[in-house]
């Protein structure tokens, strides 16, 4: 999918590219698997001529510590590298982070796990593409939940970062009176 995006905007209406470069950025703690997916899916490409007969994708490796200097400086490294694309497989904080640098020069970006529901600006994120859909549907079966049961009290229980910030404050916006039953 991000390949087919990032040679439409690559490519223009003249030749294809002989090189596209893909960046996949991911945390120092959170070590993921999509970077092996993504090597294994990038060869078997590259071996396809039927697939990118004129274009050959080369994958750029980003690593960035949990802090949000560290993740715009692993972009701006990107970035110089001449990358066309990027996979986030991080937190919606990274995704945020990512998108918020990059969407401006309408580069794509593919992020295989944020799910935050502030993330769905379309003006500032158009070339954001997430892979699951936004914490709201979540928060709205939750919010069904304490309806269906008509409880009146309840404690919810949830970690400080932004998936359990962001969620509480999604289940916040779910009021009995701007609810259509």
């Amino acid at each position: 999918l991000l390949v087919a995006v990032v040679l439409q905007s690559v490519s223009g209406y003249g030749q294809p590219p002989p090189f596209v470069h893909i960046a996949i950025l991911t945390s120092k703690s959170d070590p993921s698997p999509y970077q092996e997916l993504t090597e294994f899916a990038v060869d078997t490409i590259n071996a396809d001529k039927s697939i990118l007969p004129y274009t050959k994708i080369k994958i750029v490796n980003r690593t960035f510590d949990d802090t949000p200097n560290s993740v715009v400086q692993e972009v701006c490294r990107a970035l110089k590298k001449g990358v066309s694309g990027m996979i986030v497989p991080g937190t919606s904080t990274h995704a945020r982070i990512i998108a918020d640098t990059v969407c401006q020069y309408n580069i794509p970006v593919l992020s295989s796990s944020a799910t935050s529901p502030f993330l769905e600006s379309r003006e500032t994120r158009k070339t954001l593409i997430r892979m699951l859909p936004s914490d709201k549907y979540q928060s709205r079966a939750i919010f069904d939940l304490i309806l269906y049961n008509g409880w009146k009290q309840f404690s919810i229980l949830t970690s400080r970062d932004s998936y359990g910030i962001e969620g509480v404050l999604e289940l916040q916006c779910w009021q009995p009176s701007t609810v259509s039953r």
